[in-house]
């Protein structure tokens, strides 16, 4: 048996700014960081393919992309339930007498497939509606805010991008839509 172990390493990440934002995992506005760092494939722990410099927006309080879903869609939770009601039906549908050699697999089909489909039902009947990230980021109040959120360090302007004095990080707005 092989394991093959490659991934993604992230050098030199850097914090260069900072926007108010609506974090869908925290499901609460929140200050996103902008994070600059330089990836590079890995393979057995040894760096081989430089990726370059890439730019990501990260929430302050869970590190999570603030946009991105971490739960499944209710559209997929139900498409979950149809398959497993249907894996069901075929279990039930199923002679045992006419499969005699096939008895153990027809029993744990039809048990399993039931007890599945009523869990997801129950599951999709029960989960809250999802957030409409949309009308959420339309409430965000941008931070306009004199002073860094990093830091505490006065701000200044450079052109139409305001920086911390200190810190060097830039206060972005959040672009709505």
């Amino acid at each position: 048996m092989s394991v093959i172990h490659f991934g993604v390493y992230h050098f030199r990440d850097r914090i260069i700014g900072y926007r108010n934002d609506y974090c869908v995992r925290c499901e609460a506005p929140r200050l996103a960081l902008r994070h600059r760092r330089f990836n590079v494939v890995h393979f057995w722990f040894v760096p081989l393919v430089p990726l370059g410099w890439f730019k990501i927006w990260r929430c302050q309080v869970c590190g999570a992309d603030p946009h991105a879903r971490a739960k499944t869609r209710r559209s997929l939770r139900w498409a979950g339930t149809i398959v497993l009601g249907l894996l069901a039906g075929v279990g039930w549908t199923a002679a045992v007498a006419e499969h005699p050699e096939d008895v153990w697999f027809i029993w744990a089909l039809r048990v399993g497939g039931t007890t599945g489909f009523i869990a997801a039902l129950w599951v999709s009947l029960n989960s809250p509606p999802e957030v409409d990230l949309e009308e959420k980021l339309h409430d965000v109040q941008p931070n306009m805010d004199r002073t860094c959120a990093l830091c505490d360090s006065v701000m200044w302007r450079d052109g139409p991008i305001w920086k911390c004095s200190t810190c060097g990080a830039e206060r972005h707005v959040l672009q709505a839509g």
